[in-house]
């Protein structure tokens, strides 16, 4: 499978594929749920974040499971 495309698949914070894709409403990247939680309560800075679940970018990783089982 083509790199670049698997690397869409990582949180830009943790380098690992995602398992709970969120997308912070205030920049619309995707990040792993845990990681952008632990990232905005160190650092502050992103005042009335919004974190909505990625369920599209969920459903391509589920199927890609799905094909490597």
């Amino acid at each position: 499978m083509n790199r670049e495309f698997l690397k869409t698949l990582e949180c830009p914070l943790t380098g690992r594929r995602f398992v709970d894709p969120v997308i912070l409403a205030a920049n619309g990247v995707t990040y792993e749920r845990e990681a952008i939680q632990k990232w905005i309560d160190e650092n502050g800075g992103v005042s009335n974040y919004v974190l909505i679940p990625n369920k599209p970018m969920r459903d391509i990783i589920d199927a890609l499971a799905d094909v490597n089982e």
